[in-house]
């Protein structure tokens, strides 16, 4: 429920920093991607002989070194790609998220682990899509809650793929006067890749798998008087704004 004064509601929700496109029309620069470096073969492989060799002059087995290198890939990974140390304002509204996605857990699973869904025509990570099939013919249905909600963080984290996203939905409010799906994605992905070290090839597709259920969903439920009081305030160009506007007031006034 909502508080019958809408100014209270609306400085309850602005907390959190909200900086997007407030009748304005300049442009901020886009958001820089992660940057791999690019594979250079020849030393990858003197690199790699090197450690064979130290390996069998230390007599090691070759399992030995597929544990080592299996045991110690992550953790090396994040000592490249750090996991990057949220703002103020970033963690006060990851908790308000946490917040949202428990009250509506029970309702969120029941509508994406229903949503029809036409898999020879949406792009899927393959690990997900692998357990869509049912003895060689394709489901119409499958839970798209849970097979989402099942990927578990690399690293000692508490997270989901979903919060991952509606954080990033948050911080591309703070930094563009006006968003779009690739913002999101490419802010979320920068994260995740310091998260969720296994699926690092698939992050993108996550990512806008689940930014898309989210501006489905609430492309389709109400909003209040005061939700909608919340979103002309914001000089949206799209309806996609408008819809990401309508979650960043939920998700800010969830306690309510």
């Amino acid at each position: 429920m909502y508080q019958e004064n809408s100014l209270q509601v609306f400085a309850e929700a602005i907390i959190g920093g909200f900086d997007m496109k407030r009748k304005t029309a300049s442009m901020q620069p886009k958001v820089e991607t992660l940057e791999l470096p690019s594979e250079n073969t020849e030393r990858l492989n003197s690199l790699a002989k090197a450690l064979i060799k130290e390996a069998i002059v230390n007599n090691k087995a070759r399992k030995d070194m597929y544990e080592l290198i299996d045991e110690l890939w992550n953790e090396t990974f994040l000592e490249v790609y750090p996991l990057e140390e949220e703002s103020d304002e970033e963690k006060t509204f990851r908790e308000k998220a946490k917040i949202f996605l428990k009250k509506n857990e029970d309702q969120f699973k029941t509508y994406f682990n229903n949503m029809p869904i036409d898999l020879q025509n949406v792009k899927l990570p393959a690990q997900l899509k692998r357990s869509l099939y049912n003895k060689g013919s394709f489901v119409k249905r499958y839970d798209c809650w849970d097979g989402v909600q099942a990927i578990k963080p690399s690293i000692e984290i508490e997270t989901s793929i979903v919060l991952e996203v509606i954080c990033a939905i948050n911080k591309a409010f703070s930094k563009y006067d006006h968003i779009n799906e690739k913002h999101i994605v490419e802010i979320a992905v920068k994260r995740m890749n310091s998260i969720y070290v296994e699926q690092r090839r698939s992050q993108a597709v996550y990512a806008r798998l689940v930014l898309n259920w989210l501006v489905i969903y609430f492309r389709g439920s109400r909003s209040s008087k005061e939700c909608m009081e919340f979103i002309s305030q914001f000089d949206c160009e799209s309806k996609f704004e408008e819809i990401l506007c309508k979650l960043m007031f939920e998700v800010s006034n969830c306690w309510l």
